[in-house]
């Protein structure tokens, strides 16, 4: 559709979400919710690891199309701008992106591996959707769509994919604090996958029944695991998010010049590729806060508080030489 950068990024609502308390609320500006983000990760330590999922192809639904290149921009970024080695980032992507394999490769190359102080970066690009909770009191509880199909069990549909509870009881079984997760996926499904000329990235079809039996045990597993030393018995659960997220509300992917991408990934990695030194996070959000106008279906939000101002990255000089916009 022929977008230029600036125009690009005009476009793009950017969500965050970040350890401490307080209730996800919408924000008028992320110039007034940036003191909130003043303290965010600190990549020191000897080791940087990152999971990097992208998901295009998705059998018996419409394909995506920007998702794996999200994953390479990332990928590139985190390289040549972040001195990651890339013998430690994991890669998935579209076949490769099944339930079991994302979280398999959450435990086995970032749980196993980090150390306290190493930073860890969990990326996903793909189709985002809700699912119906069993029990008393049911809810909408989100998932990141993995490109297992959805399967029939008798009359009820079961939604496969990640749980973002799942995500973060891997995140809380971290032996380190310094993560950084980007999520670039929509979960409220519109019923329509374009809007104008962008595609959502939000699963077309209505709520899944339940989640699988699959799903659910991991996350049972991983509670038992943990246990209740790893969480303060005053705060729900989701007040205690381990380090930085990055999402958008109703994320968008869009094409310009020959290239489909993320709204939000493209903004992102484009916005750091252009600094040296890495900026603070404090920088980045004022900055995005007077450039980054979201469109009507990309409210930001934000939730929690942090203090200090302290870059995304530790990183050692290395000249810019991303993507040009």
């Amino acid at each position: 559709m022929g977008l230029d950068r600036r125009t690009f990024l005009q476009r793009v609502g950017l969500a965050l979400l970040t350890t401490g308390t307080g209730a996800i609320a919408p924000s008028p500006s992320w110039a007034a919710s940036a003191t909130q983000y003043q303290e965010t990760l600190t990549a020191g330590g000897p080791r940087k690891l990152a999971l990097l999922v992208g998901i295009n192809r998705y059998p018996h639904h419409p394909a995506l199309e920007g998702c794996v290149m999200d994953v390479e921009l990332q990928r590139d970024l985190l390289i040549h701008r972040f001195g990651f080695l890339p013998a430690d980032i994991v890669t998935l992507t579209d076949q490769q992106g099944t339930r079991e394999n994302i979280e398999t490769a959450f435990s086995e190359h970032l749980i196993k591996q980090a150390k306290t102080g190493d930073q860890v970066v969990f990326h996903f690009s793909g189709y985002g959707a809700q699912v119906h909770s069993s029990g008393d009191q049911p809810l909408l509880l989100n998932r990141l769509v993995s490109v297992d199909r959805e399967t029939a069990e008798a009359t009820e549909v079961v939604g496969n994919g990640v749980l973002e509870e799942t995500l973060l009881l891997l995140l809380r079984s971290l032996p380190t604090t310094q993560a950084l997760v980007v999520l670039d996926t929509a979960y409220q499904s519109f019923g329509q996958l374009l809007q104008g000329s962008w595609r959502s990235r939000s699963h077309p079809d209505a709520p899944a029944e339940y989640p699988s039996q699959a799903e659910l045990a991991v996350a049972e597993q991983l509670r038992q695991r943990l246990g209740r030393a790893r969480f303060k018995a005053n705060l729900p659960p989701w007040q205690q998010w381990p380090g930085l997220l990055l999402g958008a509300d109703g994320a968008l992917e869009g094409r310009w010049s020959g290239v489909t991408a993320g709204l939000l990934t493209y903004s992102l990695t484009q916005w750091l590729w252009a600094h040296t030194p890495a900026p603070t996070l404090w920088f980045t959000l004022e900055h995005l806060s007077e450039t980054l106008t979201p469109t009507a279906a990309q409210e930001p939000y934000t939730k929690g508080k942090v203090q200090g101002d302290r870059p995304l990255f530790k990183t050692t000089p290395i000249q810019p030489t991303g993507i040009e916009g």
